[in-house]
């Protein structure tokens, strides 16, 4: 093992609609990351989705988020 474990931290953001679609989806991810071999990454971290659509006379409005637990696998 090559060192191992090594970490790794990720912050990824977006922000889409601009009125296509949806007025103002937004998420925001933030990670850290452990790799156990070459070949597998565990990571835990927290997730925020945000919604704001009004189409068709349906209005929704909704927020979400919480913790996550993944694991990568590289072949």
């Amino acid at each position: 093992m090559h060192g191992w474990p090594a970490w790794t931290t990720r912050l990824h953001a977006d922000i889409g609609g601009f009125g296509v679609g949806a007025d103002s989806p937004w998420q925001l991810v933030a990670t850290a990351n452990v790799s156990v071999s070459d070949a597998f990454t565990l990571s835990a971290g927290y997730r925020h989705l945000t919604v704001d659509r009004d189409a068709s006379g349906t209005r929704i409005d909704e927020s979400m988020g919480g913790s996550l637990l993944g694991v990568t696998w590289r072949f």
